[in-house]
């Protein structure tokens, strides 16, 4: 009876009037707004924004504001531009961003008053009433124990130590100097390091004898602390606190009218970006006025709602979520009498690893235990089926992850803060109980000596051959091809529809990185092709920085400025003049120029080999005046005198992988000249300020290695996974701006924090730290029967990795499954290691079906896993 209901799934979901809705929260949103646009407050025809536009708009409204504020708040924006170092006033504003529309309710809960919002921000970290020079003065003046100081002075002096004396310089400069300014400069230098902490020691041990000295300057280190230091520790935070005080108010006055400013370019366009479809969304149905119309329009076509990817929405999103599913629990408002309706949440809290856009694994577990309390109230029960079961990897890789990530192992639950009782304790059961597979461990190799010097003429981006980068991406081709010429094996579904074995082939490989940048992603990229593997390339790509978008970057920026030689040199030697001989090419043309531009020289050579160049230069200079895109399509499409279009020369030179970021470009200029008045100069500028990325989906192998990080491969899976990029520390996030008791306080860095920021900022290390656990836990849970986990020796850490890296979390795990007495520096293995195909194999029997699997009848192997 349950199987036929299932199989009548299918057929009733098509009937379904007007369709199953399968969207995602954004295009919800977007379509509950088109609804209710005048109950929202939007533009009814408003259209959404990619994120490329509205950072586009950001900057806009960004260099507008700062302008305005260099006129009418200097001195604001003096200190904004101090905190922000040497980045400048830009990077304190695009951190206020990122929290924009949390900062407008903030700043509209004040009513705009910044006496007000000073208040409370003052309040949040502990700061007194009082500015910088008014503490100052106090502390160096009525608080200055000037008579003690100067009693045990030549005490200090007499010693002669080290320490003696540089609290006795630091006593006399303070004493002697000519304001409360210096006075304080001259007197800390003995208490603080450079980095802001405080001195092991502030005297020798030959002063100890001398309780006066002890009494002023024991530091916490010993017994008790001296009554100096504690007052100077209390005045150097009170001054950190005034400071972000004030730096966040300067912010705020900055970066508030940036913010609406931002606000009303979007209404000018009547535009939304991605965050205004969740906010106003969310608001309009949790509006006290206008919810109750909303959800009553809407109650009645809504009966059952499935969030997938759960563990990666924002706490706006749940905000959002529950105001549509309130009714589900209530039943206030039916239309008609129905069925029971239904909120069906998918999520893992281990599988949370964008916290970059807004995901809290911590709010995901507070909602599903709200969940669970409410349908236990509404209905009496809840359903929370356990999913432990894995049906993509094989026993030993599970076995293998839960070594990694036994508690024993971690400070709590390793991939959140705290140990939540809702959080599954992490033990896996392998549907593949009878397909064994292997995790290989490959230890570091300590780096070569580096070269004396380096060629003069090295590129400055490259990494040396004999980094270890480079060592370990040659190593992992010579691996993967090694792996494939001698035969070895993974697991795969017959033609029975039983398990066997078969032969790997390229497309079984998946590489994950951490981070495209650094060298390593690029460096196995090239080693594969080295080794004449077929490789898909990068995931993502810059487009600006691909070789082949500069080549025709390059033209343009030509014909706007011949006289620019660099940009000349590289036209010559590109593949559209193809001057590749630089001693008989552009050494005769460069040499002994004597202020003439290399333009001129080359327009002046009568040598025939220049001939084709100088032809093809003066029919760029001749589309000087078309829109980017004609003048593109004219280079690319034309054919010179031996018949190659520009097409021609760049495939031949750069291969055929170089197509699509140039299509790309052409797309790009194509949509540039659509948008306003097109022209070269208009369209070179917004290629340097916005450049875009593109994304090529490697879902799907295509008998080619694939090389992606661990948040692209989210969802992807492959037999043979290989970790290169493991000894690197945890990677921190940028918070800068925490909000402690709903204020916002800005502490740009680690020397700015206050005590309250210090925790905030220690609180938000903690989470980092939990999501380099998670993510590590996506990367190990990728692979389907092989999973090599290797590394390169990392120069920056002790012993070439750091303490919590991947690399040293996997090697302990496999230390507590397969102990090895003494070090190895060759590959270690966990499972059954890696045989040639059969030349014929026994099909392995797969286990029973889990208990809350559908089994009303015994049903074929492939059958149930298809199920």
């Amino acid at each position: 009876e349950a199987l036929c209901q299932a199989r009548s799934l299918f057929a009733r979901a098509l009937e379904t009037p007007g369709g199953l809705r399968i969207e995602t929260i954004h295009a919800f949103c977007s379509r509950i707004l088109h609804r209710f646009p005048m109950e929202a407050g939007v533009p009814p025809a408003f259209s959404e924004i990619e994120e490329d536009e509205a950072t586009e708009l950001w900057r806009l409204a960004v260099r507008e504001t700062l302008l305005e504020a260099e006129s009418k708040m200097p001195s604001a924006l003096d200190t904004l531009a101090l905190a922000c170092g040497g980045h400048g006033a830009r990077a304190g504003m695009d951190r206020l961003r990122a929290h924009g529309h949390e900062v407008l309710g903030f700043a509209e809960a004040h009513k705009g008053d910044f006496g007000a919002m000073r208040t409370r921000i003052c309040k949040a970290v502990d700061a007194p009433d009082m500015t910088e020079a008014e503490i100052i003065m106090k502390a160096m003046g009525a608080d200055f124990p000037r008579e003690a100081l100067k009693a045990v002075l030549p005490v200090l002096k007499t010693n002669g130590k080290r320490d003696d004396m540089n609290t006795a310089r630091a006593i006399a400069a303070a004493l002697n100097a000519p304001s409360p300014e210096e006075a304080w400069k001259a007197y800390t230098a003995a208490f603080f390091r450079q980095d802001g902490d405080l001195r092991k020691s502030l005297y020798n041990k030959a002063s100890a004898s001398d309780l006066r000295i002890v009494e002023l300057f024991a530091t916490r280190d010993e017994a008790g602390e001296g009554t100096e230091v504690t007052r100077i520790r209390q005045v150097a935070q009170d001054l950190k606190a005034v400071r972000a005080a004030e730096n966040t108010l300067a912010l705020l006055q900055v970066g508030l009218p940036a913010l609406r400013r931002f606000q009303a370019l979007k209404a000018g366009r009547a535009a939304l970006d991605f965050d205004d479809l969740i906010i106003r969304t969310s608001a309009l149905l949790s509006d006290a006025g206008m919810a109750q119309w909303v959800l009553y329009k809407l109650d009645g076509g809504l009966t059952h709602v499935l969030l997938d990817e759960a563990q990666d929405t924002a706490p706006e999103q749940w905000r959002l979520i529950n105001a549509l599913t309130e009714e589900f629990f209530a039943g206030i408002g039916r239309q008609s009498e129905q069925a029971l309706r239904t909120l069906f949440v998918v999520g893992d809290e281990k599988q949370s690893i964008y916290s970059f856009q807004g995901a809290d694994p911590e709010k995901f577990l507070t909602e599903r235990r709200a969940f669970e309390a409410r349908t236990r109230t509404a209905t009496g029960r809840a359903e929370l089926p356990e999913m432990a079961m894995s049906f993509r990897s094989s026993p030993e890789i599970l076995t293998f992850v839960d070594t990694v990530f036994d508690t024993d192992a971690f400070d709590g639950y390793p991939f959140l803060v705290s140990a939540d009782p809702g959080a599954d304790l992490l033990r896996h059961t392998a549907y593949r109980s009878a397909q064994p597979g292997c995790v290989e461990f490959w230890p570091l190799r300590t780096p070569e000596p580096d070269p004396a010097d380096d060629p003069w003429d090295a590129p400055l981006d490259a990494i040396r051959e004999g980094a270890p980068k480079a060592r370990l991406a040659r190593q992992i081709a010579s691996r993967i091809r090694a792996m494939i010429d001698q035969g070895e094996t993974v697991w795969d579904t017959g033609t029975d529809g039983q398990p066997c074995r078969r032969p790997l082939r390229p497309e079984d490989f998946l590489i994950l990185v951490r981070r495209r940048t650094g060298g390593l992603f690029d460096a196995i990229i090239s080693s594969l092709k080295r080794e004449g593997l077929p490789v898909a390339g990068a995931d993502r790509l810059v487009l600006r920085d691909h070789i082949g978008v500069q080549d025709c970057l390059n033209l343009i920026r030509f014909v706007l400025l011949p006289e620019d030689d660099l940009t000349l040199a590289e036209i010559l030697r590109g593949p559209f003049c193809d001057l590749v001989d630089d001693d008989n090419n552009l050494f005769p043309l460069a040499h002994d120029r004597k202020g003439e531009s290399l333009w001129s020289r080359l327009q002046a050579a009568a040598d025939p080999v220049f001939s084709k160049s100088q032809a093809f230069l003066a029919a760029l200079q001749s589309r000087a005046n078309l829109p980017a895109f004609e003048f593109l399509t004219a280079v690319l499409e034309t054919a010179d005198s031996s018949g190659r279009t520009g097409w021609d020369r760049l495939l031949s030179r750069l291969g055929l992988p170089a197509r699509d970021p140039i299509e790309a470009l052409i797309a790009r200029a194509l949509a540039h000249d659509s948008a306003g008045p097109a022209s070269l100069q208009t369209f070179l500028a917004a290629m340097e300020t916005n450049a875009g990325d593109i994304k090529r989906d490697l879902a799907a192998p295509e008998s080619e290695i694939r090389v992606m990080t661990v948040h692209g491969a989210k969802g992807l899976q492959a037999p043979v996974v290989i970790l290169p990029d493991t000894t690197s520390a945890v990677k921190p996030g940028r918070p800068g701006l925490f909000w402690i008791g709903g204020t916002p306080v800005w502490a740009a860095t680690k020397k700015a924090d206050t005590r309250n920021t210090e925790l905030a900022r220690a609180a938000a290390s903690d989470r980092d730290l939990r999501e380099h656990a998670r993510l590590l836990y996506v990367a190990l849970t990728r692979a389907e029967d092989r999973l090599i986990i290797c590394g390169a020796w990392n120069g920056k850490m002790t012993n070439g990795r750091a303490d919590l890296s991947w690399h040293a979390l996997c090697e302990a795990a496999l230390d507590r499954l397969a102990p090895c007495e003494e070090e190895a520096d060759t590959p270690r293995l966990y499972g059954e290691p890696p045989a040639p195909a059969p030349a014929a194999s026994a099909p392995a029997t797969p286990p029973a079906q889990p208990d809350w699997l559908w089994q009303p009848a015994p049903a074929p192997a492939a059958a149930s896993a298809r199920n």
